[in-house]
C-alpha cells in the first residue's frame, strides 16, 4: 500500500484514534490482542459496533471476531445498510470494513458516534487491491482514485492516525473513553449532558411552557454530533415534569421515523429518571409515540399527515433541512409552538441551504416570532477533535459560498465565461483544490440534499464533471458566481441496454433508462447531458445568471442528441425549464422518501433523431400523466399540474372521443338538467382536449383549476374549493362556462 506509512503516536486524551489497516487478517489478528485486553481488565461492558457486508460476517476467519465478542454483551454487528439506526448512539470503539465499498457518507456518520479516546478501526486492502472494490462503478475506470487518495493523505498528516503495514498493531494503549458530558445538576435530569445542552434545556423548557407566544419557533442549530435532538428530547422531559398538570400534545415529524429516534430516546430517559409513569407504543421496533398516565401525549406523524391546521401544542421538526422550502413554510404557519432542529455541516450536507432559505424567511417575517439556538460543542469527543477536522478536510463538510463584492457585478451583462473541468483528477490538484472548495460551497450552499458521496463520484467519474460561470472583478481575479454539475449519458453498449431493457437497475444513465422502459432501446445509442445540479451564488439571484448558463451549456454541448435534468417538481422550477424547450418525459409516480416531492425528468432534443423519440415520448407521457392524477398524483397541486401538461409536446387535431349518448348528455349537462357525476367522462374527454391540443379560445385561470381538480383529479368540491375562496354555486358556473366554450371550439 504505497500511499500508507506507520505514524504512531500515543493518544492524547481525550482524543480519538483511527486505525487503518491494509488487509482483514493484520485487523483480525489485532482487534483479538485488542478484546483479550479488554477481558483482562475487566471491561466487558465496552461499547462498540462491527459494520460490513454480509461477506465479512460470513467469513471464515473473521469468525474468530464473531466468536469473541459473545462475550461482550454491548458490542454488536451491523450491516453497511443499516448504519441510519445508529444515529444518537455512543459507542467506545466502531469497526468498519471498507474493503468492498469506501463509502464517506456511513464513514462519517458512524465515526461521530465514537466517545473521545475512543477507536475508528477500519480495515481496508493493499491499495492496488482495494482500488479495485472503491473504483466498482462502471464509469470509473481509473487505477486510482482521487478521492481515497486524499483520505489517505489526510491520515498520513495526522498525529491521530495510525496506519497499519506488514504488522500487527496493539490498540488497547490507544483505548482511553472518556465521555464529553456530566451531570451539571442533580435536580434538572439526573443524566449527563453538556454545558451548551444544558443551557439549552432550560431556555428550551421555559419556552415551551409559558402560556403566550403559542405559535413562537425555536430553531436548533449544530454540526452533526453536538447532541441537538438529545437536547431536545431532554427539554420535552423537564417541561412535563414541571408542567404535571397539564395535558400537552406533541406531534414529532421528519423524512425518516429513524431521524427522530434520538428524540424519543432522551424524551423517555428523562422522564423514567424522573419517575413519571408512561407507556411507549412502537412500530418494527422504532418508538411512534410516548402516552403519560396523565394524558400528556407525544406521537409520531408522517409529514404528509400534517398541515397548518394540525391539533398540537408543539410540533417537533427533526432534520428540517432535509424538508422542500414548501412544506416547511407549511409547518411554520400551523397554529402552535414548534421546534426546528437541523444539521448545518455533516454527512447530510444539507444545512446551509436550510439557513440560507428557511432562517431568513423566518427573520424576515416580523409574525414569526422566534429564537435560534445553536450548539457548538461536540457532546462525545473534544472539541477540534482531530478525526473530526480530517473528516472535515477530506471530504469538504465545511466548505462555504464564495465570498463576492455584488456592486461589482451590476455592469456584469453577458460578460461571464462558463468554464469546465472535465477531468476529475484536475480537481484535486494543488491549483484547483481551492476552485474545487469554492464550488461545493454554492452547490452545497444552494441545494438541500447533498452528500459526501457526491464528492466521491464528481472526483472519480469520468463521464462527471463541473462547471462554473465567472466573471471577472475590475480585472482583479475571477468569482464564482454559478457552479453546476454535469453528467454525460447514453451511447450505451448493447449488453447494458439490454439489462435496462430487462428491468434490471444500472446505475447512472438516468434518462437513456427512461427512455429504454418507456420508449425503444434504441434511445441508448444517443449521447446525452444531464444537469445534474446547477445553482447561483444567492446573493446574485433574478439576474440571469441561470439563463445565461443554460444557454452557454446549449451552445457548448450542441454536437450532442440531448440536454436532460432531473428535479423535484415546483412551480419555479418547471416555469424556468419550460422557457428553454424543454420537454417533460416522466415523472415519479410516488413522492421521494427523502425530499417529500414528485421528481420528474425534462430533455431538450438537439438532433433530428432526438426531435423524434422526445415527442413521442412526451405525448405517450401525457396521456399515462391524466391516468395517475386520479391515483399516485392525486395530491399534486392542479398548478403543477397545469405546468407539467405545459411541458409536454401539444398533439394537433386530437380527435376527442364522445359518444352519440354523451353529446346527448352534454348538452344537458351545459343547460343545467344533469348532474355533474353522470357527465364526468364527457367532460374529462373535453378537459383533455383542451390541455392537450392548441384551441381557439383561452380560459380564466380559476376555470382552469377547476377542470384540474374536479375533473381531471376527481376531487370533491370541497377539496377543490380549498383556498379558493368560490362558493360552490359561483365554481360550478365558471365550470358550466368553461365546458361550453371547450365544446364550441372542437
Amino acid at each position: 500500500m504505497q500511499h500508507f506509512s506507520q505514524n504512531r503516536v500515543q493518544s492524547e486524551i481525550n482524543s480519538r484514534t483511527l486505525v487503518l489497516f491494509d488487509s482483514l487478517e493484520k485487523a483480525v489478528a489485532s482487534l483479538l490482542n485488542f478484546f483479550d485486553s479488554l477481558v483482562n481488565s475487566n471491561q466487558i461492558s465496552i461499547r462498540g459496533v462491527i459494520i460490513g457486508e454480509e461477506s465479512l460476517f460470513q467469513d471464515k476467519f473473521f469468525g474468530r471476531i464473531v466468536k469473541k465478542v459473545k462475550y461482550f454483551p454491548k458490542v454488536k454487528k451491523y450491516y453497511l445498510r443499516e448504519v441510519s439506526s445508529l444515529l444518537g448512539l455512543t459507542h467506545d470503539f466502531i469497526v468498519i470494513d471498507l474493503r468492498q465499498k469506501f463509502d464517506p457518507n456511513k464513514l462519517i456518520l458512524l465515526s461521530e458516534t465514537v466517545l473521545g479516546g475512543g477507536l475508528i478501526i477500519l480495515i481496508g486492502e493493499k491499495y492496488d487491491l482495494w482500488i479495485k472494490s472503491v473504483n466498482k462503478h462502471r464509469f470509473i475506470h481509473s487505477k486510482r482514485s482521487n478521492l481515497l487518495d486524499r483520505f489517505l493523505q489526510e491520515i498520513k498528516a495526522s498525529t491521530n492516525c495510525i496506519t497499519a503495514v506488514n504488522e500487527e498493531k496493539d490498540l488497547y494503549p490507544y483505548y482511553n473513553p472518556i465521555s464529553m458530558t456530566k451531570i451539571l445538576s442533580e435536580e434538572l435530569l439526573k443524566i449527563p449532558v453538556s454545558v451548551s445542552q444544558y443551557n439549552l434545556i432550560l431556555s428550551l423548557a421555559k419556552e415551551l411552557g409559558e402560556k403566550s407566544n403559542s405559535s413562537k419557533i425555536s430553531v436548533i442549530v449544530a454540526d452533526r454530533g453536538r447532541g441537538k435532538s438529545a437536547a431536545t428530547g431532554l427539554a420535552i422531559a423537564y417541561t412535563l415534569i414541571n408542567f404535571k398538570s397539564q395535558k400537552c400534545r406533541v406531534t414529532i415529524t421528519a423524512q425518516t421515523i429513524s431521524q427522530t429516534q434520538s428524540v424519543f430516546l432522551f424524551l423517555s430517559l428523562g422522564l423514567e429518571k424522573n419517575n413519571l409513569e408512561f407507556r411507549i407504543q412502537k412500530s418494527d421496533d422504532q418508538i411512534v409515540g410516548i402516552y403519560l398516565t396523565k394524558g400528556s401525549k407525544i406521537e409520531y406523524r408522517n409529514p404528509e399527515e400534517i398541515s397548518k391546521d394540525i391539533k398540537t401544542d408543539i410540533l417537533i421538526v427533526d432534520e428540517a433541512a432535509a424538508f422542500p422550502q414548501e412544506k416547511l413554510t407549511e409547518f411554520l404557519f400551523s397554529k402552535n409552538k414548534k421546534i426546528l432542529i437541523s444539521t448545518i455541516h455533516g454527512y447530510e450536507g444539507t444545512g446551509r441551504s436550510f439557513q440560507h432559505k428557511i432562517l431568513n424567511m423566518i427573520k424576515k417575517r416580523p409574525r414569526f416570532e422566534h429564537q435560534v439556538y445553536t450548539l457548538n460543542n461536540p457532546i462525545r469527543y473534544a472539541e477540534g477533535d482531530s478525526i473530526e477536522e480530517l473528516l472535515k478536510n477530506t471530504f469538504l463538510l465545511q466548505v462555504e459560498k464564495p465570498s463576492i463584492e455584488i456592486d461589482e457585478f451590476n455592469n456584469l451583462n453577458n460578460n461571464a465565461k462558463l468554464l469546465t473541468l472535465n477531468e476529475p483528477s484536475e480537481l484535486f490538484s494543488e491549483r484547483n483544490f481551492e476552485l474545487l472548495r469554492e464550488v461545493m460551497g454554492l452547490l452545497i450552499y444552494s441545494h438541500y440534499r447533498n452528500q459526501p458521496n457526491d464528492l466521491l463520484l464528481i472526483a472519480d467519474s469520468y463521464r462527471h464533471s463541473l462547471a462554473y460561470l465567472t466573471g471577472s472583478i475590475q480585472d482583479r481575479h475571477n468569482s464564482i458566481l454559478l457552479a453546476c454539475q454535469l453528467a454525460k449519458e447514453g451511447a450505451l453498449p448493447d449488453n447494458i441496454a439490454l439489462k435496462i431493457d430487462e428491468g434490471h437497475f444500472i446505475e447512472g444513465d438516468l434518462i437513456p433508462a427512461i427512455g429504454i422502459r418507456y420508449f425503444s432501446p434504441d434511445f441508448a445509442k444517443l449521447k446525452g447531458l444531464r444537469i445534474v445540479r446547477i445553482a447561483t451564488h444567492p446573493e446574485l439571484k433574478n439576474k440571469g445568471l441561470g439563463r445565461m448558463a443554460i444557454e452557454r451549456i446549449l451552445k457548448q454541448y450542441n454536437t450532442l442528441d440531448w440536454i436532460g435534468v432531473s428535479f423535484g417538481a415546483t412551480v419555479k422550477l418547471l416555469k424556468f425549464w419550460k422557457k428553454f424547450g424543454f420537454k417533460i418525459i416522466h415523472i415519479r409516480p410516488i413522492k421521494t422518501p427523502e425530499t417529500s416531492e414528485w421528481n420528474i425528468v425534462l430533455v431538450k432534443p438537439l438532433s433530428d433523431q432526438a426531435q423524434v423519440f422526445i415527442e413521442q415520448t412526451s405525448r405517450d407521457f401525457f396521456f399515462q400523466f391524466i391516468h395517475l392524477l386520479k391515483q399516485s398524483l392525486f395530491e399534486l397541486k392542479p398548478e403543477l399540474v397545469l405546468l407539467i401538461m405545459q411541458s409536454c409536446v401539444s398533439i394537433p387535431n386530437y380527435q376527442v372521443r364522445i359518444t352519440q349518448s354523451g353529446n346527448y348528455r352534454l348538452k344537458k349537462y351545459n343547460a343545467g338538467y344533469l348532474n355533474f357525476l353522470l357527465a364526468v367522462d364527457v367532460l374529462q374527454e373535453l378537459a383533455i382536449a383542451y390541455f392537450v391540443t392548441p384551441l381557439d379560445i383561452k380560459l380564466s385561470s380559476s376555470q382552469e383549476m377547476l377542470l384540474i381538480s374536479r375533473i381531471l383529479q376527481g376531487r370533491t368540491w370541497g377539496q377543490t374549493l380549498g383556498k379558493t375562496g368560490l362558493t360552490w354555486k359561483e365554481a360550478n358556473g365558471l365550470l358550466i362556462k368553461a365546458i361550453k366554450k371547450i365544446s364550441g371550439a372542437i
